[in-house]
């Protein structure tokens, strides 16, 4: 995404190795991006690898990854899956297509998240509950709905 964001072309993406487009962290004039904000300043960072971008590095800061000694599993799923483990300091991250599963591929009332979606499901009062978008009569569900739903299975044991 920020590749795309950038305007950098996207072919390190479409064969092996996928390497990174982008190696260190720049802080530029965010006035050709955002000319609404001519004064902002832009924050690049480096990707981890061709399929673990920016936003995974984002996210190991924001969750402090890089600082812990204690085991912790970071998941961040999207369009791709990306996985980063830290155990003792070190640090190791992977990312898979993740896309149709979000979009209920092989499911046999799955779609996207969009109006129709179910996209929450609970329980409440003991009885399961669920959240279209669109506060429409629901279509199909969606990952987030799929996810919410086994662990409601889960927790009810069935």
């Amino acid at each position: 995404m920020q590749q795309l964001f950038l305007g950098i072309p996207v072919d390190n993406l479409a064969a092996v190795p996928f390497s990174p487009a982008i190696t260190k962290a720049a802080i530029d004039s965010a006035a050709k991006y955002l000319p609404l904000c001519p004064k902002a300043k832009l924050l690049t960072i480096p990707d981890i690898s061709g399929f673990v971008g920016a936003d995974t590095v984002g996210c190991i800061l924001a969750a402090g990854l890089h600082k812990t000694k204690e085991t912790v599993l970071l998941v961040d799923i999207g369009t791709n899956g990306e996985m980063v483990l830290t155990h003792r300091g070190q640090l190791a991250a992977c990312s898979t297509a993740a896309g149709p599963a979000l979009e209920g591929a092989n499911i046999r009332f799955g779609m996207r998240g969009a109006s129709g979606a179910i996209d929450h499901v609970y329980l409440e009062s003991g009885k399961v509950r669920c959240t279209v978008i669109g506060e429409e009569i629901a279509a199909g569900i969606c990952g987030s709905g799929i996810v919410d739903a086994v662990a409601v299975m889960l927790e009810q044991s069935i």
